[in-house]
């Protein structure tokens, strides 16, 4: 292998030499005559340059295809804009866009003005347009690949229709371009006939349900669409190239292409290709490992070698998540590695047909200069560019007698402003791979313009351990496959150990009782998880008793040595949280990801708290002179902790650390539904030498144990995350003063919600209908946080309940034992019977969808999502909370009326809106009464820190949780004041 991974300097004279051909033939391929749209290069270069109007024109973009009316349209103008400096008459015409006259002048412009820009980069959004377009590159001695226009498909329904489409092209366009005239330079490829029809297809279009958690499952179902297309680019002689697409479903991808490549029907099929992403980090080895593939493969497959297209989008996902970036941050390492790939492409011909997918200058020279080294003909390698991009450097290229492919968009137009958006952001983007320009004007070639990048600088980083400051903990992305077989492996190892016993424990002490509280797989209602023991009076005022006793050492225990116990334990949960969410797949019904994030929130809320406390317990002091004031915190006492099922992990560690790091001591009384993960937690408590009696571990019957330990007159604190009925009835104990009582009793409660989501005209239905179904159904919308209204304003009803259907009926359904199903059972048998009658009793006067419950697996108690429409905003469907799988959608006239209609409830704990007009957001966040409101985004999936969590009215009393206030409700806070000053003279105070 020829390897210039550090570019020797003869080599690198050789790349200059051909830059300078290059630049020439640029050059002389340039057109004297002025652009006919010069208007719209300078739109584009302003939306490039400046980052405010960037922003604003961007999302203007974005929503204009959903603007149908001309009043709505000025409206969105002016809030995009009105802020922003343009020219003078623009800025006139928003002053005056409330004129019906200008609106009429306005609207039409400026839809023309972006359906010209988005004809700049798209082929049309007809096939006999993208027919036009086509037949023109060939008159320019260009070939192409056509690519249909469309993001991820959000529905089985959707996906069929893509898949259809693809086939109709291949069929359409197989004769008139078999009809063209022959042309060497287009028509040969390593001396052999090259199909002219040539297709880019994304795999996300063929099949709705990928999901990086389940990469067999995903490329099982995607080949499965995939071969009808490929037979059909067989029959027809075309060539079809594999999109890469975001760096979640890049193994998946991968994965499909590899699979399908070396199966016998296609095995020895050489027109067939896949893109490989420059500026991720793993591009280089993804190279190796095809090649090792390929050697088993007789006939060679094409490798597109792009720098990639998502680049913002992965480096936000990552900074969200906390994790590690995938792709290269710098330009220069995107280069190098650009550089790098392409040096083991070409050096791999024997296997690899290289396509070089480029607009840098650079990096155009070097594959030249490379191609010649290796005495490669013109006819052994193709570059491939953007339609409408860098069109000065095409021709060029075309000149020199290079083989050239344009890459070329067409489809319907919300797809197509997506696309137009993400090639105007990867203009705008420190990784631009449109180094060339996007128009006809080139950038200034100098003697910087073809000098190779330096290889990627590998530094260590330092970092104080006393300087830390919290970071949420990273969910598993599962795009590894060695995460799911860990992941595999680690429910295999939990099954070990059904149907073992628990114990309680009381001031360190563990107690086998003969009841027995009984733990069975809601997937599997005859699969016994586990035994634990069940308390009954005498044990609950042991507990008590424990407590009490406890609290005088534990409460003077410094909070530094309380909150490492809670570190302690962080760690511990991080070595083993996959077991930990292996039980919860088994015994709450969790699937692998819902568990996961579960077991990171509890993570999460130790560390959180465990600093909050050290900060909080600081004190605070408030001094003048002549007078010292500090304010500062003491624990309550004895803290009765009675957590919820759904959150079996997460919820109940919250109450439990905050509790005792605030230095009360505890009464654990976990659901009788999941006490098993209960248990298992205690286990941890215990190992880290937690002091006995801080904890005393209590499951039983909540009238038994819950309600008989509330009424004690030693109980300082009751914190409890639940039902209405429950969590009222509570309060209510907690409100009455009990013989002997000297203290008023800490009460905090979070009591569920009937959320609801407001789904504006101009909404992203992409992101809406999605959206609301994960908020909606994951976890079977077993989650006080869930989404059970879904309130949309009359212009897009009809268009949001179709594909909100279709995307509900596309779920994957069944045990969460499997990684592909993301809707699984309901908790128990109560649980399922009472949603079950909602159901059927809604079913009676309102109009239902997605319910053919059927046959369950294992007699599990799996409830199938179900959306009821044109549902009654007063009726009991939209007031009560079900607390399973089931949406009621509500017709609006305006937005206004909508947020009217959300907040026409006696809960308020989670909101969501998904709108585009500014205007419209602000009256959200001034207007909806809810404790989270969400916008743009899902409802579910609080982060500790981030996302406080608690609403009001009949939601809760209490301060949010994993927020900087809730520690506070577990300690009373009191004031010293001293006074300082003696005979005329005191101490300065400290500023």
């Amino acid at each position: 292998m020829t390897a210039l991974h550090t570019t020797p300097e003869a080599f690198q004279q050789h790349v200059a030499d051909c830059g300078e051909r290059l630049g020439e033939a640029i050059l002389d391929n340039i057109s004297p005559s002025k652009s006919q749209h010069n208007w719209l290069e300078q739109l584009i270069n302003r939306t490039i340059s400046e980052t405010d109007f960037r922003i604003q024109a961007l999302r203007f973009i974005d929503v204009l295809p959903s603007l149908d009316d001309d009043q709505v349209l000025a409206e969105h103008l002016q809030e995009y804009f009105s802020n922003l400096q343009l020219p003078r008459i623009a800025e006139w015409g928003l002053k005056h866009t409330d004129a019906q006259w200008v609106t009429r002048i306005a609207a039409p412009t400026v839809r023309y003005t972006l359906r010209g820009l988005a004809r700049k980069f798209m082929g049309g959004h007809l096939l006999h347009q993208a027919m036009t377009s086509i037949s023109r590159l060939r008159h320019q001695k260009m070939n192409f690949t056509l690519d249909l226009l469309g993001e991820a498909t959000i529905s089985e329904t959707e996906s069929k229709a893509y898949q259809l489409q693809y086939l109709e092209m291949l069929d359409k366009l197989s004769e008139p371009v078999s009809n063209w005239n022959q042309n060497d330079l287009l028509d040969l490829s390593h001396s052999s006939n090259s199909p002219r029809l040539n297709f880019s297809i994304k795999l996300s279009s063929l099949y709705s349900q990928i999901q990086s958690v389940s990469p067999q499952y995903s490329i099982l179902a995607i080949c499965e669409k995939l071969r009808p297309i490929l037979r059909s680019a067989i029959k027809n002689n075309a060539f079809i190239t594999i999109d890469m697409e975001q760096y979640d479903i890049k193994n998946i991808v991968l994965g499909c292409f590899t699979k399908i490549i070396m199966e016998d029907e296609f095995k020895s099929w050489p027109h067939i290709g896949i893109a490989i992403q420059a500026y991720l980090k793993d591009s280089y080895d993804d190279i190796e490992q095809l090649i090792k593939l390929l050697n088993n493969r007789a006939t060679p497959v094409t490798v597109r070698l792009v720098r990639g297209a998502y680049w913002d989008y992965e480096t936000v996902i990552a900074k969200q998540n906390n994790w590690p970036c995938p792709v290269w941050k710098e330009k220069n390492d995107t280069d190098y590695n650009y550089e790098k790939c392409l040096t083991l492409l070409l050096n791999s011909q024997h296997v690899i047909h290289t396509a070089i997918a480029t607009h840098n200058l650079r990096s155009i020279a070097f594959a030249i200069a490379f191609t010649e080294k290796l005495n490669l003909n013109k006819d052994q390698f193709e570059f491939q560019m953007l339609y409408g991009m860098a069109d000065t450097l095409k021709p060029a290229l075309v000149s020199l007698g290079y083989r050239l492919r344009i890459y070329v968009p067409y489809g319907e137009t919300l797809p197509g402003m997506a696309y137009l958006v993400r090639r105007l952001l990867e203009n705008a983007s420190g990784q631009s791979m449109i180094d060339s320009g996007i128009g006809n004007n080139i950038k200034p070639i100098n003697n910087y313009t073809f000098n190779a990048p330096t290889p990627p600088i590998k530094t260590t980083k330092f970092k104080s351990i006393g300087n830390h400051s919290f970071k949420n903990m990273p969910l598993l992305r599962f795009i590894k496959q060695q995460q799911c077989d860990d992941f595999k492996n680690n429910l295999l190892k939990v099954s070990e150990h059904f149907g073992e016993n628990y114990p309680l424990i009381i001031n360190g002490e563990k107690i086998y009782t003969e009841d027995k509280i009984e733990s069975y797989n809601p997937s599997k209602p005859t699969q016994l998880i586990g035994s634990v023991s069940c308390a009954n009076h005498t044990y609950a005022d042991a507990a008590l008793k424990s407590a009490v006793e406890t609290f005088s050492s534990w409460k003077n225990t410094p909070v530094k040595q309380r909150a490492d116990y809670l570190r302690r334990v962080a760690s511990l949960l991080i070595k083993k949280r996959m077991e930990f969410s292996a039980w919860q797949v088994f015994e709450a019904g969790k699937n692998w990801q819902e568990a996961d994030g579960d077991v990171c929130e509890a993570i999460d809320f130790l560390n959180y708290y465990a600093d909050q406390a050290e900060l909080i317990l600081k004190g605070k002091s408030i001094d003048v002179s002549g007078e010292y004031n500090h304010i500062n915190y003491k624990p309550y006492g004895v803290s009765l902790v009675i957590p919820p099922w759904n959150f079996p992990l997460a919820i109940l560690c919250g109450m439990l650390s905050a509790s005792i790091v605030t230095g009360n001591t505890c009464i654990l009384k976990p659901s009788s539904l999941t006490p098993v993960v209960a248990s298992k937690f205690m286990q941890l408590w215990q190992e880290v030498g937690i002091p006995d009696g801080v904890i005393n571990f209590l499951p039983g019957p909540g009238k038994i144990v819950g309600e008989y330990l509330a009424r004690k007159t030693e109980i300082n604190i009751i914190t409890f995350t639940g039902s209405l009925q429950v969590g009222t009835k509570l309060l209510s104990i907690g409100s009455h003063i009990q013989p002997g009582q000297n203290h008023i009793k800490k009460v905090i409660v979070e009591m569920g919600g009937k959320n609801a989501i407001i789904i504006d005209n101009d909404a992203d239905l992409d992101d809406a209908v999605l959206g609301v179904v994960h908020s909606a159904f994951c976890f079977q919308g077993q989650k006080c946080s869930a989404a059970s209204r879904v309130i949309v304003l009359r212009n897009i009803y009809k268009k949001f309940v179709k594909r909100l259907i279709e995307t509900t009926d596309s779920l994957t359904f069944g045990s969460p034992e499997k990684s592909h199903n993301l809707i699984g059972p309901v908790i128990d048998k109560i649980a399922y019977e009472k949603i079950l009658k909602t159901i059927q009793n809604a079913r009676l006067f309102t109009t239902m969808y997605n319910y053919e419950n059927g046959n369950n697996p294992d007699n599990g108690y799996y409830i199938k999502p179900c959306v009821f429409v044109d549902v009654d905003p007063s009726s009991p469907l939209a007031q009560e909370e079900i607390f399973g799988p089931v949406l009621s959608v509500i017709e609006a006239d305006d937005f206004k009326q909508a947020v009217e209609i959300a907040n026409n409830s006696r809960y308020a704990l989670t909101g969501g809106v998904y709108s585009r007009q500014p205007s419209h957001l602000q009256y959200a966040r001034d207007n909806f009464d809810v404790g989270n409101l969400y916008l743009n985004r899902k409802t579910t999936g609080a982060l500790v820190g981030r996302h406080p969590f608690g609403g009001f009215k009949m939601s809760g009393a209490g301060s949010k949780a994993g927020g900087a206030g809730y520690l506070l409700q577990f300690m009373h806070t009191y004031c010293v004041s001293e006074n300082t000053l003696r005979r005329g003279f005191a101490p300065e105070p400290d500023n």
